[in-house]
């Protein structure tokens, strides 16, 4: 199986005439990708791709590309492309200008005001994934097949739903990361979409009341039936194929065939939806946000915020007592 290639990220490169020596150029470049999340760095690489390919097209130069080039192009995109796509497009071409060291087109007002207005034509709310809630789990989990793909699937659902972890770091988790203790499990996080430089977190996972539903008990089942003795916690079972780490994307297409199986709308779920059902429900039940934050590992509680008003939009409502009052 090939491995696949890293996403290339714009970094600077010799100039003509210049005096660095090429092994201190490649090594920069090196440090340079390292400063970015890998999905940073593909989804710059993907913005920059889509840019290029439309001034091929188009006759215009990409780099250095006038402020009128990028407004024409947001002009041509803005019927096609969501705000905040085109907006992480600009971002990919800031970063290949300034990299390059040039001045960003993306920064002049003309560029500013279009995307203003564009997003107060189009819109900027983003589409959510719904939360998985403690109703959806006890149904996702009526319907979970007794098999090995069964056991991993409900570790990983449980385990998700309990931390509030991206399906990033779920994915990531090694089993020298977990250590089992009398009261539960506690989670080593070694690195986060917040904490690329691996400072890490701990998260604690108690004991459940109910055996199938317990998260650590499911985690046991799991890592005993499939003998992880060391590495990824969470692999492929794809039939033919090698043992593998499952990735981000594995992890959401699992919450997806759980929820459809349980009767539920597989396009409204998704990876995110564990880390909101966290989060919503365990404000629902009275946890503080700095505790919930602690946990998630959310840098800004604005952002913490929306996830944790979702869960308790129905709690000290204006609109309660008017309907009772009816």
């Amino acid at each position: 199986m090939k491995k696949r290639k890293p996403a290339v990220m714009l970094v600077p490169i010799a100039r003509p005439g210049g005096l660095v020596p090429g092994d201190l150029i490649e090594k920069a470049q090196e440090y340079a990708r390292a400063a970015e999340a890998p999905s940073t760095l593909r989804t710059y690489a993907s913005s920059w791709k889509v840019f290029t390919r439309w001034c091929r097209a188009t006759g215009l130069n990409p780099l250095p590309a006038d402020p009128e080039t990028i407004v024409a192009f947001i002009a041509a995109q803005g019927d096609r492309i969501r705000p905040v796509t085109i907006k992480k497009i600009c971002t990919a071409i800031s970063q290949a200008h300034t990299l390059m060291g040039f001045t960003s087109p993306t920064q002049t007002e003309p560029v500013r005001l279009t995307l203003q207005g564009l997003r107060r034509l189009k819109g900027v709310a983003p589409v959510q994934k719904k939360a998985l809630r403690t109703e959806y789990i006890r149904r996702v989990f009526a319907t979970m097949p007794d098999t090995l793909i069964g056991k991993r699937d409900s570790a990983l659902l449980l385990l998700g739903f309990v931390t509030g972890l991206r399906r990033s770091e779920l994915a990531a988790l090694n089993i020298e990361d977990i250590i089992f203790e009398p009261e539960g499990a506690v989670l080593t996080i070694r690195k986060g979409k917040r904490d690329q430089e691996g400072r890490g977190r701990r998260v604690p996972v108690p004991f459940g009341q109910q055996e199938g539903l317990c998260p650590v008990r499911c985690l046991r089942r799991w890592t005993d039936a499939a003998s992880i003795k060391d590495g990824p916690i969470f692999l492929r079972l794809d039939a033919g194929a090698p043992r593998a780490r499952l990735s981000g994307g594995a992890v959401a297409e699992i919450v997806k065939r759980a929820v459809a199986r349980a009767g539920l709308d597989p396009a409204v779920f998704g990876g995110h939806s564990l880390r909101r059902g966290f989060c919503s429900e365990a404000a629902r039940l009275g946890a503080p946000e700095r505790d919930i934050g602690r946990v998630t590992g959310h840098s800004s509680l604005a952002q913490l915020r929306e996830y944790v008003e979702a869960g308790t939009v129905f709690q000290n409502a204006a609109t309660n007592n008017l309907v009772r009052d009816l």
